[in-house]
Formats: C-alpha cells, structure tokens, sequence
C-alpha cells in the first residue's frame, strides 16, 4: 500500500541568477535547455517517472512560473500544480507541497523533494538510490540523499554521515550533521574522507512525518502550518497568502532538516551535478578537440577551454581567445574568465540598477 502513494514534489522556483544573460527573471533557468534538448524541468520529470505515476507527480512554483511548467509537463494533471503566493526559499515550498499531497492522498503519503535544476548522468542509478530513499520514508525515517563527492567543491554544502543502516548498493548511512559551503583546504578535507558527501537538496519523508516533527522541533512555524491547512484545502488563495508570508524564508535544510534529531542520508554516486552557473556547464557537455563547449552558430579559431552560447540568432565568432565564457542572449552580452561564474550575481544587481528590463 504505501508503494501506492509514492508521490514526487517538483521544485520550479528560483531565479538561476548565475546563469544570466539566458536565465531571466520571467524565464528562469529551469525553463532551459542547457544539457539535453529538453528543459531543465522536463529532464526532472523524466528521471523520477519511471518511479512514479504522473498523477501523483507535484510541481511547486510561483503561479507566473507554473504558467509555463503546464505546456512542458503536461502529462501532469494540472490540479497537481502548487502555486506559491511569493518566492520565499526550498522551505515554504516543501510545506505548501507537502500539506497538499497529504490533504489529497492521506498523511501515510510519501514526498520525494527534488529540484527542477539538475543534471544526472547515470539515470538508473539515481533512480536506485530514490527507491532506497523511498522504502526508508515509508518506515519513518527522514532521508536526504548524499552525492559522493568527485572533486573539492567550495560552491556545495555537505553532509557528515555516520555508520550504515544499510549496507546497499545503495548503502543508506545516519546522518550527522549539515555543513555550510567550506573554504577550499575544507573542501579537500571532505573528499578525502568517506564521512562527507555533497548535500543536493533532494529529500524524502512521510507527510505525518513531516508534520510531527515540525510540530516538535519548530513549533513557531507548526503553528502556521496548522492554520494553512483548512484554508488551503478550501482554496482561499488570500488566507493562504497571508499565513504564507508568515513561513520563514529559508532552506530546508535550515529550517527542518537541520532541527530533526535524527535522519538519514541515502549515498548517491549517479554523475550528478548542480547546474548552478555556466561553468558548471564544462562537466556535462560534450567539448571539441580543443577543450572548447559550443552551442549554436559559433565559429573559432585557435582558441581552446572556451564555452560560447549563440542563443541570440546570429553567430558568434571567436579568435586567439582562451579560457572564457561567452553569452549572446540577443540583448545583451556576457563576456568573463572561466572559472568565475560566481560573481554573475554581481553583473545582475549591476543590471537591475541600470537596466532592469534586462534582467
């Protein structure tokens, strides 16, 4: 029976700032194709399918954004869309999702959290270790899904896990502790030990769960989670508004995960990678004999380690230039060294001062 109410909440919010020119506020990059030539949020959907029925399939978002989630996913019913009122961060999402699934299927039901931004190389392996996680929510155990580490990443958090609660493949580990995004001689540390793994803010829990253990370690917020649920399953959008800007604009991690006394962590080794900024791009994509990544009309010549988007109609042409990230989005262009995808958030604020229509 519990099988039967394996449901899998969808993530579609966030704006995707680093991913600027191509990712927009009105077009985040969730809503592009950067890996495959299906959007990001199509390719998420594809992954978790074959585990899980269309019908009992959640996609979360503010209500601009799940106007266009519907036309790309359309084999989900569109009851099944959450609309958020306000952008307010992975915790709100996963408390609106949540009380949704339990209001339409029973608190029994189990809630696969994933995000709508990711890449996943080895399908059939990530898919194991969400069945894992799966059948560990089922028996009441709070799970999150820990990415085995390939390099020192200074960008990602980690989880410290424990010993085995099972042994595997997949092996499912206690979890210990969440750890903020390290400098990089902490990062190394993390690698080289087999306690540490990439967090990639996927979960899995029984919605009755989720609930009593918000009630114990977060009453404040409990409180409000109770005063959602009449509201929301009678469809008052503004009732629900209000009590929803009322919910802490935080991560889960912080706001639940971390407050938990005790979960459990499902080792993950799939090729997975979070498409967080363009950079990221150079680990998933296919590159010439010159180490160069190019997407659309791009012409070069004697340049190497390049990635070149022509997403603006016309070629771009590149010569004698190396180690660069070029964008054409058509209305604006985006020129930086490789390796500094993190300060795009720099470019946008600049953007949003000077030509907020851009951005």
């Amino acid at each position: 029976m519990a099988r039967e109410k394996r449901t899998a909440l969808i993530l579609a919010g966030g704006r995707g700032t680093r991913l600027w020119p191509l990712s927009r506020r009105d077009r985040p990059k969730q809503f592009l194709s950067l890996v495959t030539d299906r959007t990001l949020l199509e390719d998420a959907y594809a992954r978790v399918a074959p585990l899980v029925e269309a019908s009992y399939v959640y996609v979360a978002a503010e209500e601009e954004l799940l106007l266009r989630a519907r036309p790309l996913l359309r084999q989900v019913p569109l009851v099944n869309f959450v609309a958020e009122p306000a952008a307010r961060n992975t915790w709100p999402s996963c408390v609106l999702g949540t009380l949704e699934i339990a209001h339409r299927l029973g608190r029994e039901a189990t809630v696969l959290v994933l995000p709508a931004d990711h890449a996943v190389r080895d399908e059939e392996a990530f898919r194991e270790a969400l069945d894992a996680g799966y059948r560990r929510a089922e028996e009441g155990a709070v799970v999150t899904f820990g990415i085995k580490a390939e390099r020192p990443e200074t960008g990602y958090g980690y989880i410290k896990c424990g010993e085995a609660v099972e042994a595997g493949p997949p092996a499912v580990r206690r979890g210990l502790a969440f750890k903020e995004k390290p400098d990089e001689a902490t990062a190394r540390q993390y690698v080289a030990s087999d306690d540490y793994l990439w967090n990639g803010g996927m979960f899995a829990w029984r919605a009755d769960r989720f609930l009593e253990l918000t009630r114990e370690c977060y009453p404040n917020q409990f409180k409000i989670v109770r005063q959602l649920k009449g509201p929301l399953a009678a469809g008052e959008s503004a009732r629900v508004a209000a009590l929803y800007e009322r919910l802490e604009a935080t991560s889960v991690d912080y706001a639940f995960m971390e407050k938990v006394p005790a979960f459990e962590v499902v080792e993950t080794d799939c090729g997975w990678d979070d498409i967080g900024s363009f950079d990221a791009l150079e680990r998933v994509l296919p590159r010439d004999g010159r180490g160069n990544i190019r997407r659309g009309e791009v012409y070069q010549l004697e340049g190497v380690g390049n990635i070149v988007f022509a997403a603006g109609g016309r070629p771009v042409a590149l010569f004698g230039v190396d180690n660069n990230v070029v964008v054409d989005a058509g209305d604006v262009v985006l020129v930086y060294p490789k390796g500094a995808g993190q300060d795009v958030r720099r470019v946008v604020e600049l953007m949003e001062e000077e030509r907020a229509d851009l951005v």
